[in-house]
């Protein structure tokens, strides 16, 4: 099995829109809130499913922080 840094260096650009890493964010925070699910996890998951680049992974990364940040204070 590969390992996540060399994965993610490994990877290009899939044009997944601004909007569907927004939507990765936003379903990570959901996950975190409800389940507990850590955020890490549930990017690392979307990243792999979406074949994501590593300047995607940190814009999914920074909306979930923001979202989970927002519903919880």
């Amino acid at each position: 099995m590969q390992d996540l840094e060399s994965y993610l260096l490994s990877k290009e650009d899939k044009g997944v829109s601004s909007t569907e890493l927004r939507h990765f964010g936003k379903q990570a925070a959901v996950r975190y809130v409800q389940n507990e699910t850590p955020l890490n996890d549930s990017i690392a998951e979307f990243a792999k499913e979406a074949g994501l680049n590593l300047e995607q992974i940190k814009r999914v990364a920074e909306y979930a922080n923001n979202d989970t940040f927002v519903t919880m204070f």
